[in-house]
């Protein structure tokens, strides 16, 4: 059946999280998002600034592959759980391209987390 939020459907006991950690010591649901973010933040940056002594600009197909580069990291951390990492990337509903065209949100005002802290520090003059 497979897995639905934090508990795993196919373990012995349905009421046990597939994590292991105990509920009553989990942190509440912003808490835990926050938590994403300031994991994602030096991340972020370390990836950006490797790709911007590149010299080049920052593209569709750039600011997605940095966001992999970032979820990968995020992801391969054992203390955060991935239903909140997925909190911070872009979903298929806005359908951003993957071409080499300049990132350009337009006036958009809904866009993607991980996109916005990418594109941010991307353009960020230090």
């Amino acid at each position: 059946m497979g897995t639905f939020g934090v508990f795993n459907s196919t373990s012995k006991d349905s009421a046990t999280p597939a994590h292991g950690l105990n509920p009553c010591d989990w942190t509440r649901p912003e808490e835990e998002f926050y938590a994403v973010i300031a994991r994602a933040k030096p991340i972020i940056q370390t990836v950006v600034a490797r790709h911007r002594t590149d010299g080049r600009p920052l593209t569709w197909r750039l600011i997605h592959s940095i966001e992999g580069e970032v979820l990968t990291e995020l992801n391969s951390s054992k203390d955060l759980q991935p239903a909140y990492i997925n909190l911070i990337k872009h979903s298929g509903v806005f359908n951003y391209p993957v071409n080499d065209d300049p990132v350009d949100f337009g006036k958009s005002s809904a866009i993607a987390c991980a996109f916005s802290m990418i594109y941010d520090v991307f353009h960020r003059v230090h």
